[in-house]
């Protein structure tokens, strides 16, 4: 067999074909050329079969280690002008836009950095730092739903920090998938703020709508909506019916509306900005931080009932309360 036919079975690159293989000391460097003829635009759907220039240097990716040997793809692109984005070189589908590195490696990263630290991913793959975050920022944007704060009915807003405690990150958790769904960075009210924010973006200013020049209904929404959809224009309630240059309520079709639980700690921050964005929903306080509260509690009336009994001289009751913590008794 080929060397070209076998490494074009091992890497099953999608939409390429492999022209060429050179070994060289340090790695492995296989030559690939496109499948289709038509050019498409890396930002979105757009082909064409025109070409504005062709690139007189290979692109180049990094694939998965080929054993102790480095493993490259170079090849030669063509460039294209998009209606919508100009001239770009045109996308290849065995990797993401702005990557240097072929998707089968980006989501090894990623998945590795669900199981270990960034520096055990940095060892083993044998990449910086940085990369690894712009990697799994390009992961999480192209694999992570868009529609994931669609149907959130119960969720959590809790902090985690790192840097011994001088840096924050807070992430909302929903409930019934039991999963994170959103994050960002800091804590308290800010954080929570900016949740709410993205969960409902404030309606962009339109301007207001001309008054119709004909006195005869036009149609129009009815608020709130009837069990029939379909109720003649300028019929039914007449106060429901919407009059000129006036909008619906957002808060109507606002996501926050939906909310009907969410659990926090006991910092004031969070609670704040749920009263503010919606009121409708229960605040419920983290089992974690209410058991904290009654152990430290408990822990108190015993420490205040036992230098009760020492300052009465009754020694031995005094040391029950240590032995039963303890587990003697």
């Amino acid at each position: 067999m080929r060397i070209t036919t076998a490494l074009n079975r091992l890497l099953d690159l999608q939409g390429a074909w492999v022209k060429r293989v050179s070994f060289q000391p340090d790695r492995v460097v296989v030559t690939v050329a496109l499948k289709r003829r038509r050019l498409q635009c890396p930002k979105c759907s757009y082909t064409t079969p025109h070409r504005e220039s062709k690139q007189h240097h290979d692109s180049i990716w990094r694939h998965l280690d080929l054993g102790v040997w480095r493993l490259e793809i170079h090849a030669r692109l063509r460039r294209l002008r998009c209606p919508e984005h100009g001239a770009l070189v045109e996308g290849v589908p065995f990797a993401r836009y702005g990557a240097r590195f072929i998707r089968d490696f980006e989501n090894l990263v990623a998945w590795l950095m669900t199981k270990t630290d960034r520096t055990a991913t940095c060892r083993l793959v044998r990449i910086d730092w940085e990369t690894v975050g712009r990697i799994i920022k390009r992961v999480g944007d192209e694999l992570l739903p868009a529609d994931r704060l669609n149907d959130l009915f119960e969720i959590s807003l809790d902090e985690v920090a790192w840097r011994k405690g001088h840096r924050y990150l807070t992430l909302v958790g929903d409930h019934r998938q039991g999963a994170v769904v959103w994050g960002t960075e800091g804590k308290g009210q800010a954080a929570a703020d900016e949740f709410f924010d993205v969960l409902d973006p404030p309606p962009a200013e339109s301007p207001a709508l001309a008054a119709p020049a004909s006195s005869e209904p036009v149609a129009a929404i009815m608020v709130p909506f009837g069990p029939c959809p379909t109720v003649p224009a300028g019929e039914g309630i007449p106060g429901a019916w919407l009059g000129p240059g006036s909008e619906l309520d957002p808060r109507l079709f606002a996501r926050a509306s939906r909310l009907t639980a969410v659990s926090m700690d006991m910092t004031g921050g969070y609670a704040k900005s749920v009263r503010e964005h919606a009121p409708q929903a229960t605040i419920v306080i983290d089992n974690y931080h209410v058991v904290a509260l009654a152990t430290k509690a408990l822990d108190e009336v015993r420490r205040e009932h036992w230098n009760e009994l020492r300052s009465a001289g009754e020694s031995e009751p005094a040391k029950a309360p240590s032995r039963t913590r303890a587990g003697r008794c």
